[in-house]
């Protein structure tokens, strides 16, 4: 009878060809363990024919320990009836004919025909899947050391809520949230001011949502309530259903740039503020000023321009903050040939003055030193000059400058355009007060400035 006559025939073809079809190897063994059939795949994964492993135990597929074990699992599943993998689904390990190990996905089931038991095993070679599950795992792994390795910039994974779902160590300096305490917490509790943080990170979630990417300097509360600059950039993760399926959060710690940015825009300010007080006490210097002739006026002028210079320089010294007051008399000096410096005495304190007291004071011990060169004390010989300073009750710094054997005029004489320079430094300039005495011994003035004026060191 051919298979078109004998229905049982060509169910047994078709069982075949679907058997030997199969993309996975599937086997088929006896209550016994020896294998009954053997398809072409299961040929292909292990390296044997189907007839050199038919008729043989099935433990031939196995390596050590199973093959050992695997009889005595069969004869205890056949005398308790409790099954290990049967109807279960696992990942076992498999044994080629030239002895490689590899590593199987195998489901079993179990059959009976004609009063015998039999079990099939329906077999997948797992080893690419796991190659990569394992590759997955070690770039994961290497991503989260690298991540975690981060100390200067804070990252962390945000949900599609926004809720903050990890955390890097980078992000725990700089903010003080330890990974236990900021999971699960939403973006806005970093975000400052306070009142408007939830808005703040609605705009930013929904921007990065649209835009993909969004990047803006901000605020940043940290755990202890301090804020910092922050530049923080939003990256939306791969969406998923036309969803963000979450975010990429990195904020880096900008407070120095900004503190730096600040501190630049003040000097400019300060620059410009000191470029132009310098050039109204150049204007006041060149108004003020009178000479004879031309070159009379033009040495006036390099000399009081020249004192300027050397107070500027000193202040530069000091940062701009404060300069001592002893160097600058003897920048003040400076305008004396060296000889003259041993008849002029010096006693006081150590103060410190502001810049623009600094400045004022300096050039009027310019002026003072000038003129006692020209016509004080200075111009005779015996002639000394005695600078003593001191802080008053008020607080005050007091000053006097006092010429010893001096020519004495008849009266006190005009004022000139020194003395005017005078006034101007001290008085409109520092809101001080200049007072001039002419003795018998020659000029004794006291110059005021006011405490304000002073600077603590």
């Amino acid at each position: 009878m051919s298979p078109e006559d004998d229905p049982s025939e060509g169910i047994e073809a078709r069982y075949h060809a679907l058997f030997d079809a199969a993309g996975d190897a599937v086997a088929v063994i006896d209550e016994h363990g020896m294998i009954q059939s053997f398809n072409r795949a299961a040929e292909r994964i292990f390296g044997y024919s189907a007839a050199d492993v038919v008729g043989q135990n099935v433990n031939l597929l196995m390596p050590e320990p199973y093959r050992s074990e695997h009889d005595g699992y069969l004869e205890a599943y056949r005398r308790t009836g409790q099954a290990r993998i049967i109807g279960l689904g696992r990942e076992v390990a498999g044994r080629r004919r030239d002895g490689s190990v590899f590593p199987l996905a195998l489901a079993v089931a179990e059959w009976r025909w004609n009063d015998r038991r039999y079990f099939t095993g329906i077999m997948r070679d797992i080893s690419e899947r796991l190659r990569a599950t394992t590759a997955l795992q070690e770039s994961e792994e290497r991503f989260r050391v690298l991540i975690d390795g981060v100390r200067d910039y804070a990252i962390c994974m945000l949900d599609p809520e926004g809720r903050i779902v990890s955390w890097n160590s980078g992000a725990e300096r700089i903010t003080g949230w330890n990974e236990t305490e900021i999971l699960g917490l939403p973006l806005a509790v970093l975000l400052s001011p306070a009142e408007t943080a939830s808005a703040q990170a609605r705009r930013l979630l929904e921007t990065a949502e649209h835009a993909g990417r969004v990047e803006e300097d901000g605020r940043q509360r940290r755990r202890d309530g301090a804020e910092i600059d922050v530049t923080i950039t939003l990256t939306t993760l791969a969406p998923l259903d036309d969803r963000a399926r979450g975010f990429a959060v990195v904020m880096r710690d900008i407070t120095e740039r900004v503190t730096a940015e600040n501190r630049q825009r003040i000097l400019m300010r300060e620059v410009d503020h000191r470029a132009m007080n310098v050039l109204a006490v150049v204007q006041s210097l060149l108004r003020l000023s009178w000479a004879p002739d031309t070159p009379s006026f033009i040495h006036v002028v390099e000399g009081r321009v020249a004192a300027l210079a050397r107070v500027h320089a000193r202040i530069a010294i000091h940062h701009w903050e404060a300069a001592p007051l002893g160097a600058l008399l003897e920048d003040g000096l400076a305008t004396l040939e060296p000889e003259f410096h041993s008849r002029v005495g010096r006693d006081g304190p150590p103060l410190w003055l502001t810049p623009t007291a600094a400045q004022s004071l300096a050039l009027a011990i310019h002026e003072l030193a000038t003129n006692a060169r020209r016509h004080g004390a200075l111009a005779r010989a015996g002639g000394s000059v005695a600078i003593a300073w001191r802080r008053d009750r008020a607080g005050d710094l007091s000053l006097r400058w006092t010429e010893r054997k001096g020519p004495c005029p008849p009266t006190a004489p005009a004022a000139g355009f020194g003395h005017a320079i005078l006034r101007a430094m001290v008085e409109s300039q520092l809101d001080g007060t200049v007072a001039l005495d002419w003795r018998a011994a020659g000029l004794a003035c006291r110059l005021v400035v006011p405490a304000r004026h002073l600077a603590a060191h």
